[in-house]
C-alpha cells in the first residue's frame, strides 16, 4: 500500500487509458507519515485490501 504518483497527461481522455503503465513513483505507507506535493500532481492510492483489516488507511486533506 501507499501512493502512488502517475506522469501528467494534460490533453488525454483517461476513459480509455490505463494510467497504472504511467506510475513515476511510489511512496509507501509507514505509520505516521505525512506526504506534501502539489494539487496538480496526478496522484492515487495503492490499496491492498488485506493490509487493512487491523489498522485502517485515514487520509486527511491540509490547505496551506
Amino acid at each position: 500500500g501507499g501512493t502512488d504518483f502517475y506522469k501528467y497527461m494534460e490533453d488525454h481522455a483517461y476513459g480509455d487509458y490505463d494510467i497504472r503503465k504511467d506510475i513515476t513513483f511510489t511512496c509507501p505507507m509507514k505509520y505516521n507519515r505525512m506526504i506534501m506535493y502539489e494539487a496538480k500532481c496526478t496522484h492515487g492510492a495503492d490499496i491492498n485490501r488485506k493490509m487493512f483489516k487491523e489498522h485502517p488507511r485515514l487520509a486527511q486533506v491540509f490547505f496551506m
